[in-house]
């Protein structure tokens, strides 16, 4: 995830009120993009 400018060390990913929108859909977009990777690398398309 760090890779993808979101830094979940602190609290393990965890999501909270404190976090707004943008923050949150900037995360769920990070995991996409890593999941595309990994999907990727699987199907040796990289």
């Amino acid at each position: 995830m760090l890779e993808e400018g979101v830094n979940i060390f602190h609290g393990f990913g965890a999501i909270s009120a404190a976090h707004s929108e943008s923050e949150i859909q900037a995360a769920l977009d990070a995991v996409e993009r890593i999941a595309k990777k990994w999907r990727d690398k699987k199907l040796n398309l990289n």
